[in-house]
């Protein structure tokens, strides 16, 4: 009894944290940039899902989204809260679309030409990984 209830255990610490750390090795990464005022899309095949994983609004290159020279001069323009408020429009939906401008972000640099830069994973860790650990911990458990 106290070696199957050790069996229990130990199935369920890998059910919750094994398939994170394997799935995890295979995710690709994606990239993307809209300019002020310009859309950008967030896609994942499938049933995948979007999960934001850096975002900023603001200007931290002078080459990137070209604009008159005094509009590309503050390189360290960043709005902290633009994570926050991609993920709350696109994590766990399959796309999003978002416009990159005031409309969506407060302004953390007024006179400066401004771009939305993401980098987000598809993910699939949501889907059949509990099921399919426990068909594996109750095949073992029931196995002396």
């Amino acid at each position: 009894s106290e070696s199957v209830n050790f069996l229990f255990v130990k199935i369920v610490l890998l059910n919750f944290f094994l398939p994170c750390r394997l799935k995890a090795s295979f995710v690709c990464k994606k990239w993307e940039l809209a300019c002020e005022g310009y859309p950008i899309e967030l896609r994942c095949p499938g049933s995948d899902v979007v999960m934001v994983e850096t975002a900023n609004y603001g200007r931290t290159d002078d080459k990137i989204c070209d604009a008159d020279p005094f509009q590309m001069e503050n390189t360290q323009c960043y709005l902290p809260d633009a994570l926050k408020i991609m993920a709350q429009r696109c994590n766990n939906r399959t796309q999003c679309v978002v416009v990159a401008g005031v409309d969506v972000f407060p302004d953390p640099c007024p006179g400066t030409y401004k771009y939305l830069e993401i980098q987000y994973e598809c993910d699939t860790r949501r889907k059949g990984l509990i099921n399919d650990s426990s068909h594996l911990a109750m095949s073992l458990l029931t196995c002396r």
